[in-house]
């Protein structure tokens, strides 16, 4: 695909012998692979310092983890066995004994989870790994109310705290094959990985499946679209009737339009600010 921004402006301007401070934290498998074809041509080093920009950043705040809910059946249609049996049917096809999930997106899907660690959006801070026998989710585990916990569990799905993915990596077996998205994998993940597994670099199996909607969740779609449309009107039929009072604004406005969406029991939130 086409370079970032920053990769070209990196070719086009460091000279031969500059040297890059790079937190891997922050950049994924592919960014740092098209980084490091410009060292070949251009003798550029690079150095992995994870989060050096907290030497200066002393008030910087903590990860903020909020609560984690199960999301209903009605909207999952899937159930979470009937999904992981579908995705393990496949990793056997491509023979894939592993595979690692890092978009939150694929994560909150596969295991009909919704949280709110991440403003204006349903996901939360976490991981994920497939394997054709167990499921393990790496997460906060105090954002799991009772009985979440146990019904997770019960489902052979193992839980483990956000931190401990690092060393669940580093202790995967000779023969592993892993499958991995590299877009979406950050880089200091990638570095926990043993030299002598094998890795299945290309788009995560749960992206391609829940990509391809069930006429139920076409459905629902479809009367979210005919909520939205209501309270439209009704937005409308209010500045209609508020248009010569000299009161409206942008702000107050878009405040109404928060007001009349709330009104439905389901709506969660804005989905940006």
């Amino acid at each position: 695909g086409p370079r970032s921004g920053y990769i070209n402006w990196i070719s086009s301007n460091l000279k031969p012998g500059s040297r890059i401070v790079l937190d891997p934290l922050l950049f994924s498998v592919s960014n740092i692979r098209d980084i490091f074809n410009i060292p070949r041509r251009r003798s550029i080093s690079i150095v992995f310092e994870p989060d050096f920009i907290n030497a200066v950043w002393t008030d910087r705040p903590e990860l903020e983890f909020k609560a984690i809910t199960e999301y209903p059946q009605e909207y999952a249609i899937k159930s979470v066995s009937e999904k992981l049996t579908v995705i393990r049917a496949s990793m056997l096809q491509k023979g894939v004994t592993h595979m690692l999930l890092c978009s939150l997106y694929d994560i909150a899907w596969t295991f009909n989870l919704r949280g709110n660690d991440i403003p204006y959006s349903t996901e939360f801070y976490s991981f994920a790994v497939i394997t054709l026998s167990d499921a393990s989710l790496f997460l906060n585990q105090k954002s799991l109310s009772e009985p979440l916990p146990s019904v997770i569990q019960d489902m052979g799905i193992r839980l483990f705290s956000y931190q401990e993915i690092d060393g669940y990596l580093s202790g995967l077996s000779e023969g592993t094959v892993l499958m991995l998205n590299p877009t979406k994998t950050p880089y200091h993940i990638y570095l926990k990985f043993p030299r002598n597994i094998n890795l299945l670099d290309e788009p995560t199996i749960p992206s391609l499946i829940k990509s391809k909607k069930q006429p139920e969740e076409i459905k629902n779609i479809k009367e979210c679209l005919v909520y939205e449309g209501i309270v439209w009107v009704r937005l409308l039929q209010w500045i209609d009737k508020e248009i010569y009072s000299g009161k409206l604004s942008e702000k107050s406005i878009s405040t109404k339009l928060e007001e009349l969406r709330r009104q439905n029991n389901n709506y969660l939130g804005p989905s940006f600010e």
